[in-house]
């Protein structure tokens, strides 16, 4: 999702810039207080009580399923192209709306039979909701900061060696407030916030950080390399920020043992990037 619009969108174009700086900066206290807590309490050896959830998972499995969603997206975004001859990112868009939710179904039947205990064994259980809004809110406040620095590092870096360097906005979100047709706009709004958060959670920490992690017997060592894998697929100006982001959502797999959690903290994060792009209009 874009994070040009996170970065500069808490204050959206609407809102004055006072109460936008007064709401970055309570954003900002509020995550460094978590922090502070978070590493007088335990910080990175909280993950040394969790355990691997165990799996049948084949090590190419996840591997797999990544290759076959790249290759089923470009597939079928080039043949609505070709039928419709909407523009690329429209269509790459139509091709999620299509490839995901049947991607999500088919994971979904294989986590049961692939999961001890099915998919309570992956994380999907119900009964963990009422905590895992709370804190999902908790976890997303505590990583922002960090997401806020990867800008900001990427940002200077490249201004550094390009003077007229620019984080480019996602291309999905330009398409978004670029079209006037408000059943596209619909689709475009389920897709980017409900459809493609689930998608990637599921496949990314569900199958790929859940192998790794029992194969690796490594908690964090299964984060990072599962982050590095999700940030290579997003645009690459936005590679340092969505790693520090994936890493987030990857913390609050494995320390709440729940799905749902990084699944809400994704949905949140690209439901304020959607709402940012829409008002900044």
């Amino acid at each position: 999702m874009n994070l040009v619009s996170i970065a500069y969108g808490m204050g959206l174009a609407s809102m004055s810039a006072r109460l936008g700086g007064v709401l970055f900066a309570a954003i900002i206290t509020a995550s460094l207080v978590i922090w502070v807590q978070w590493l007088r309490q335990s910080g990175p050896k909280a993950l040394e009580e969790s355990r691997p959830r165990r799996n049948c998972i084949p090590l190419y499995l996840p591997f797999l399923l990544l290759l076959v969603w790249l290759w089923l997206s470009v597939a079928t975004a080039t043949l609505i192209r070709q039928v419709s001859g909407v523009s690329q990112i429209a269509a790459g868009l139509g091709a999620t709306a299509i490839v995901q939710p049947f991607m999500i179904i088919g994971m979904s039947v294989m986590a049961v039979f692939l999961f001890a205990k099915g998919l309570k064994g992956i994380g999907l259980d119900a009964r963990t909701l009422r905590g895992d809004l709370p804190g999902a809110a908790v976890n997303l406040a505590a990583v922002m900061p960090l997401v806020y620095l990867g800008i900001v590092v990427v940002d200077l870096l490249g201004g550094f060696f390009k003077p007229d360097f620019e984080i480019k906005v996602h291309e999905a979100l330009k398409e978004l407030t670029g079209t006037s047709d408000p059943l596209m706009r619909l689709l475009m709004v389920v897709s980017l916030t409900v459809i493609t958060p689930i998608f990637e959670e599921i496949l990314f920490r569900g199958f790929v950080q859940s192998k790794l992690r029992g194969y690796m017997r490594s908690a964090w060592l299964g984060i990072l390399i599962t982050s590095v894998m999700f940030a290579v697929v997003h645009p690459l100006h936005h590679w340092l920020a969505i790693f520090i982001l994936s890493a987030g959502f990857g913390y609050a797999y494995e320390r709440s043992g729940s799905l749902f959690r990084p699944i809400i903290m994704h949905v949140a994060f690209n439901t304020t990037s959607v709402v940012a792009a829409l008002l900044s209009q």
